[in-house]
């Protein structure tokens, strides 16, 4: 197969700008991506999703953290809703 052409920006249109009204819940959203970007909360929720009921002392035993590493993780999550 010919491989594609791709149009020199001479050739392009350009793109009309596009308004975006700020909103909460960018605020929101922004919260949540920062809170789940470490790879620890994310087991953390995985954990929590896959039992009915979970307290800080079992996701300790789960994960090789200390118990206050644990809890500050719990607190940034929490804090994210």
């Amino acid at each position: 197969a010919m491989p594609r052409r791709l149009p020199k920006c001479d050739d392009c249109t350009p793109a009309r700008p596009v308004k975006v009204k700020p909103s909460e819940t960018d605020e929101e959203l922004a919260a949540l991506a920062w809170a789940v970007a470490h790879p620890v909360r994310v087991r953390i929720l995985r954990i929590l999703i896959a039992t009915e009921g979970c307290v800080c002392g079992e996701l300790v035993d789960l994960l090789p953290l200390a118990q206050s590493t644990v809890s500050q993780h719990l607190k940034i999550l929490k804090q994210a809703g």
